[in-house]
């Protein structure tokens, strides 16, 4: 769509554009009475054990107590033989594991390779290889290295809260499938894994995730097969604040459990507004790099996207390493700078529209500069197309009262939705799609919004007194016409 304004019956499309197994260190002792009615525990540990290449303290925990969830306690027996907080042990070392009672009905399986931690590596800094990739101890030691011997990529750091891998398919797909079967570690309790997402939450700045995306991590995290909850929270534990509020997002957006270590991989240890600039659409920061509309008349459709890519930081992260410049244009070939995200808005344009609230259309898209070939459409049935993404669903009303614009955008945003209206200059004119991504309450009173234009891939603030009085200014247009209300998913 563009700024162009043209009249259009009532509730028409928008119409312009503007590893190797560890053998078990020490034998189980005696069944011991537990402390929890009902479960039969046993004594496992209470012995030493002489570390050897190819060790970690997970798979040394998961042999001798059946669990890897016990390496913390191996850890704090032996602290001053692991360095660099738990991220390196040393072969010939002797640890000594504490006594500790566990379920007895609880198996000791072997360790696999896939999810070995704080790996032990001789004082030359012996890498050991696991199967298709290697790892290595710290960063002193991945100076040294840049990638195994058949070129692969290698682990950036290997402790169990600070893991980072560059995954093969092949991998990844194995990662799905243990997951999937959670076979190979012993089921977490729910409630373990509610309190972690409490305190990873509660230091998850609001630039990386907003009140309803927080909302969703308890259930996703809940979800996910025992392989998966392992390597994820051993991610999100691992790294700053910002970056753990993104890799949970990720996680509540329902990308799998490889999408997340990969998008673990492109983006440790980076600050919070580097992350925001790349695992955003919509330009929360105003630098000028939110998502453009390539054809005259996708402004509805690169709202879609932009929403999708807030929500879902793999999908921006991949849509901005897809295209050369997501801001850019040309406007007389709309395909010549961005092609993979002109022919995603293309695509989507020109489906028919699906929803129930319009009549069947669909959008044209055109070049930029040849307005009068192309043809708008709604998009609600996009928006709800992406429920499972974003938590939610949208109804379409056009033209609000201002009021009533107003308050459904303070309610919205101030839960954590954002919003699409529609504007115009009238009733009955639905010209241009914008995004409304956040809310302020200022001290004097005086509420704002920021508003993310497709058409200039602009981010502006305008208060609530530019909607009341039709002053919006944005794309040649004044008035709200239409507005996407969101509603939460039932789960």
């Amino acid at each position: 769509m563009n700024q162009q304004r043209q009249q259009a019956p009532a509730q028409s499309a928008p119409v312009t554009a503007p590893a190797q197994s560890v053998s078990a260190p020490g034998e189980g002792n005696a069944a011991a009475a537990s402390t929890v009615p009902g479960v039969v525990t046993e004594n496992r540990g209470g012995s030493a054990y002489t570390i050897r290449a190819g060790d970690t303290l997970w798979g040394i925990a998961e042999a001798t107590y059946g669990s890897g969830r016990f390496w913390n306690d191996i850890y704090l027996a032996n602290v001053a033989k692991c360095a660099d907080g738990g991220n390196l042990i040393l072969v010939g070392d002797v640890l000594v594991l504490p006594s500790i009672a566990v379920p007895s009905e609880q198996p000791a399986p072997p360790m696999d390779s896939q999810f070995g931690v704080c790996v032990a590596v001789v004082p030359t800094l012996e890498v050991e290889d696991w199967g298709s990739f290697h790892v290595f101890p710290n960063a002193a030691t991945q100076a040294q290295l840049t990638a195994g011997p058949s070129g692969e990529p290698a682990i950036r750091e290997n402790d169990m809260f600070n893991l980072r891998a560059t995954w093969t398919a092949h991998q990844s797909s194995r990662l799905d499938e243990l997951g999937q079967s959670g076979a190979e570690l012993p089921a977490s309790l729910p409630e373990e894994r509610t309190a972690f997402v409490a305190v990873q939450l509660s230091r998850v700045p609001v630039e990386s995730m907003g009140t309803h995306q927080a909302s969703r991590v308890d259930a996703a995290m809940l979800a996910l097969g025992e392989n998966e909850y392992q390597m994820i929270s051993a991610l999100v534990a691992g790294d700053n604040a910002g970056v753990a509020g993104f890799l949970l997002k990720a996680v509540a957006a329902g990308n799998s459990a490889a999408d997340v270590i990969w998008l673990s991989t492109q983006i440790a240890g980076q600050n919070l507004d580097w992350l925001q600039d790349n695992l955003t659409l919509s330009d929360p920061r105003a630098t000028g790099g939110g998502v453009t509309q390539q054809f005259s008349h996708t402004c509805g459709v690169t709202t879609v996207q932009a929403i999708r890519g807030d929500y879902d930081p793999v999908y921006a992260l991949r849509t901005r390493n897809a295209n050369p410049d997501i801001n850019a244009v040309d406007s007389s070939d709309a395909n010549a700078t961005n092609p993979s995200l002109a022919q995603e808005q293309q695509t989507m344009t020109e489906t028919a529209y699906g929803g129930t609230t319009f009549g069947a259309h669909a959008g044209v898209g055109a070049d930029r500069d040849n307005i009068a070939a192309g043809g708008g459409r709604w998009v609600d049935d996009h928006l709800n197309s992406l429920s499972d993404v974003t938590g939610l669903t949208y109804a379409t009303t056009t033209d609000p009262p201002a009021a009533t614009v107003v308050a459904t955008l303070t309610s919205a945003l101030d839960s954590g939705m954002e919003t699409p209206i529609v504007i115009g200059n009238g009733p009955g004119q639905y010209t241009h799609y914008v995004l409304v991504t956040e809310t302020e309450l200022k001290d004097d009173g005086t509420r704002r919004f920021r508003i993310h234009d497709p058409w200039s891939g602009d981010t502006m603030w305008r208060t609530d007194q530019d909607i009341l009085n039709g002053n919006l200014n944005i794309a040649g247009s004044n008035s709200v016409t239409g507005i996407e209300s969101p509603s939460v998913v039932t789960p």
